[in-house]
């Protein structure tokens, strides 16, 4: 079946162990000049913030509205993202590449897969996620890029990509905040285990050590 999509194929890793191995491990942290958002820190915004977060009603309400506002960054470059998602939901296929593929011995899968993540209330792994994942992506580029609005959804995404892959590079890019601590242990190992000789391997995630949530750390 034909796409509507164009086609497109932290916690604190400074504390992650490292494998012992020639050359250097660097870490850099860069911290955005800008005052810190006012929703953050102690400030009262910042309260209400976490009140609201607090209240399941109202937090369902801000789910809402985040992941309509991925939606309409999609959607304003062609995106059709809901039609994606029925088309993927007729795919009755998947159900079967997903049992050949999965690994019986891998489960139970651990705990941090199944909780709510975003907008999703039972983690990244149920069958919506999946669904919504290359229209995300998209939507990700195309704010990424919003400078540029000329760009077509397909050339952000290929531009993000291209800036954060290489031959001898392996980046996780926002991919450690929402992970625990043993999983970027993993991560950390993983990444220096499959990378080439002289490689980098790079974590892009929020800054730890930042007193804002807008720092971020390479």
């Amino acid at each position: 079946m034909q796409s509507t999509l164009p086609s497109c194929s932290s916690r604190n890793v400074f504390g992650a162990k490292r494998q012992a191995r020639a050359g250097r491990v660097v870490v850099r942290a860069e911290t955005a000049a800008r005052d810190k958002p006012a929703w953050t820190g102690d400030s009262v915004l910042s309260r209400v913030v976490n009140w609201a977060i607090d209240t399941p009603a109202l937090y369902g309400a801000m789910k809402v509205l985040a992941k309509n506002a991925m939606k309409n960054s999609a959607e304003s470059r062609g995106v059709k993202w809901d039609a994606h998602v029925k088309e993927m939901e007729k795919l009755k296929e998947l159900e079967a590449i997903k049992s050949e593929l999965e690994d019986p011995g891998l489960q139970p899968y651990p705990d941090y897969y199944l909780k709510p993540f975003h907008a999703y209330e039972t983690g990244n792994l149920e069958w919506l996620a999946a669904w919504e994942v290359q229209p995300a992506t998209y939507a990700m580029g195309i704010r990424t890029f919003k400078d540029h609005p000329d760009w077509s959804a397909e050339k952000c995404f290929v531009e993000m990509r291209s800036r954060q892959t290489d031959t001898i590079k392996v980046v996780f890019n926002f991919v450690i905040h929402e992970c625990p601590q043993h999983a970027i242990d993993s991560f950390v190992s993983e990444g220096l285990r499959i990378i080439k000789p002289n490689g980098v391997l790079c974590f892009i995630d929020n800054n730890p050590n930042s007193s804002g949530s807008n720092g971020s750390a390479q």
